[in-house]
């Protein structure tokens, strides 16, 4: 039974293809097409080819390169957006290093004679020198953290 119908469909499909169309114009002007002559007058005999396949190789190929635009854009986004925070992440620690050099600055300067407290929790009297040193670095720390 299934060969019947596989058979019966390509005949249909091949009577289609070979199948002739024919074209004339009436006494009115009219221009009329049929798979039958006209039985009163000449016609022209048109060849009307079945319409071919669409070539899924180049249909494949231009939706693969889409993809492959897409897939280039987001990646490009994603490291655009990854640049941002990075640029955002840097301009946060330069503004904490800002704030942290001022802070120091001002109890340099208002230091005096009075002790300070060491990075390892130890209490040292600095030397005029030493204090008018750390001042320095420190404004030089600003000028770099502050961008002044």
């Amino acid at each position: 039974m299934k060969v019947l119908t596989v058979f019966l469909c390509l005949s249909f499909y091949s009577l289609a293809a070979i199948a002739q169309t024919y074209r004339w114009v009436d006494e009115n002007g009219v221009v009329s097409y049929s798979q039958t002559p006209p039985p009163s007058q000449e016609a022209e005999t048109l060849t009307i080819k079945p319409q071919s396949q669409i070539d899924n190789t180049a249909a494949r190929k231009k939706l693969d390169d889409l993809r492959q635009q897409l897939e280039d854009q987001r990646e490009d986004r994603q490291l655009a957006q990854e640049e941002l925070e990075k640029t955002r992440q840097e301009r946060i620690r330069q503004e904490t290093n800002c704030r942290t050099a001022r802070d120091n600055l001002r109890k340099l300067e208002g230091l005096g004679n009075r002790l300070l407290r060491t990075a390892d929790g130890d209490y040292k009297r600095l030397t005029e020198e030493e204090r008018l040193q750390r001042i320095q670095a420190t404004i030089e720390r600003i000028k770099h953290d502050c961008h002044q």
